[in-house]
Parts: C-alpha cells; sequence; structure tokens
C-alpha cells in the first residue's frame, strides 16, 4: 500500500487501472472506514468493490452510502432485492411481524424500507379481518323441519360470507405473505368447521331424522372440498414467493407454528 501511494504520488510515474483498484483495496482493508472510502472510489471498479464491501458488512442497511449507491439502477435492483429477500427471511423464520418491524427502521433508504413495511401492514389488516363464524347448531333434543330448515339457510350464507372474505384477502395479498394470509384463513376456517361438525341432528319422525343428517354429511362434503381447494391454493402459493423467502420449509403443512432455521444468509451480489 505504501508502495503504491508514493507511486501515485509521484509525478512521473502513472499507475495503471489494476494497480488504482488494488491501491484502494488495500487502503479499505487497513482504514475499514467503509462511508469515508466512498469519496475515493473515482473508478466504477473502485464503487462497485466498496458497494459489495458494503453488502456484506452493514447487513441491517443503517448506512447512509445506501442511498448514494441506490441513485444507480442496477444496484438500486441488487438492494431492493437483497433487503426484501431478507426481510422475509426473517420473518418466515418465526411468523412475527414485530422483529421484522424492527429491523426495517434502521433502514436508512426510505423508499423500500416504507414499500416493505406497508406490505405488513397489509398483511396484518387482513389477518385482523379473517373472523370466521359458522352457525351455532341448534340446541335442542329435538330438531324440527323448519328450524333444521333455518340452519342449513345460515350455513350456506356463512359459507358464501367466509369465501368472499378469503377471495378478498388473496385478492390484496402481497404473493410473498399469501402462504402466510392462506395458513390464517384455513386454520381459523377449519376450526370453525370441525365445530360444525359435532352437531347431530336428532328428530321423532325417523325419515326427517335420516334427511337431516344426509343434508349435515353434504355440509361436511361441501366445507372440506373447500378446505382442500384452499391448501391446494396453499401449496401452489408458495412456489410463487420470492426465491429465497424461506417459504419452502413449510412445503408439508400450512404454517401452524415457526419452523426456524431459514435458508441462509448468502448475499445477492455473492449469487
Amino acid at each position: 500500500l505504501i508502495l503504491l501511494t508514493k507511486m501515485n504520488q509521484d509525478r512521473f510515474l502513472r499507475l495503471k487501472k489494476n494497480q488504482k483498484l488494488l491501491m484502494f483495496k488495500l487502503s479499505l482493508a487497513v482504514n475499514k472506514k467503509i462511508e469515508e472510502s466512498y469519496i475515493f472510489a473515482k473508478s466504477p471498479e473502485e464503487k462497485n468493490y466498496l458497494f459489495k464491501i458494503l453488502m456484506a458488512k452493514d447487513n441491517q442497511f443503517k448506512s447512509g452510502l445506501f442511498n448514494k449507491f441506490y441513485k444507480d439502477k442496477n444496484k438500486r435492483a441488487l438492494i431492493d432485492n437483497e433487503l426484501e429477500k431478507r426481510t422475509l427471511n426473517e420473518f418466515y423464520q418465526k411468523l412475527d411481524f414485530e422483529t421484522v418491524k424492527k429491523k426495517l427502521s434502521v433502514v436508512s433508504v426510505k423508499s423500500i424500507k416504507t414499500k416493505l413495511l406497508n406490505q405488513i401492514s397489509n398483511v396484518e389488516r387482513l389477518k385482523k379481518n379473517l373472523v370466521f363464524k359458522l352457525p351455532v347448531a341448534p340446541n335442542t333434543d329435538m330438531v324440527t323441519e323448519t328450524v333444521f330448515g333455518k340452519y342449513g339457510q345460515d350455513i350456506m350464507e356463512s359459507a358464501q360470507s367466509i369465501g368472499a372474505k378469503i377471495s378478498k384477502a388473496i385478492k390484496e395479498t402481497h404473493p410473498n405473505y399469501l402462504p402466510y394470509v392462506l395458513s390464517i384463513a384455513i386454520l381459523r376456517f377449519e376450526k370453525e368447521i370441525n365445530r360444525m361438525k359435532k352437531f347431530i341432528p336428532v328428530s321423532k319422525n325417523a325419515d326427517l331424522e335420516k334427511a337431516m343428517s344426509d343434508e349435515v354429511m353434504n355440509f361436511h362434503k361441501f366445507f372440506d372440498k373447500q378446505l382442500i381447494e384452499y391448501r391446494s391454493l396453499y401449496f401452489k402459493s408458495i412456489s410463487r414467493t420470492m426465491t429465497g423467502s424461506g417459504t419452502k420449509i413449510y412445503n408439508d403443512d400450512v404454517m401452524i407454528k415457526p419452523l426456524g432455521g431459514g435458508v441462509g444468509r448468502v448475499e445477492i451480489w455473492q449469487e
């Protein structure tokens, strides 16, 4: 480094491009001052090297240098991609947005930070609205035809309402968070269906009792078919998330609990 510095200062010598780059790399390795080194990065090669070091060292994206590099179209794409991947990977390890929001709060690039926080806010809103309630079964020893008819009508109306809620959530959810939203919907819907399945109609009229039992079985089949369709959508949604998001660890079943582990921390520029 000393030799190259003296050669660079000599007015009779002229460093070659690769020698200048080597001097810059050595200087950065010695002083370890990434932000201060930006003003000395003159060539594209020096700036690219500095960007790689910054991406490797500052995994929280705190440095104000990211805003300067963000003006470059190619580097902006790398920053966006890497930050989004890390955000998703962090979330899918714990299924907890609070930790993710704390980490995003220190990110220096406002535009991508706002975008990712808005996505999270939208998912939290949708999750809050995914509340399902199937009608309570008739609480009588002997169910009449009129009472059962009203119950059946309420069941189908509730099914339409729940289907509309889930469809709306699917439409409004970013693809990267759709597996999580579908998991919430499936688990809550399944809980209501299991509660409904405990109902066994009883009547003094044997023919009526058989007819009501057959109809209840039709309800079961209808809802089971819906659950199968939603689970199929869930598994498809996993394949449509961003590569490296961490959703594939939930390939066996919906997200009942966090599995942790993640998929590694390789920086996008290393890939």
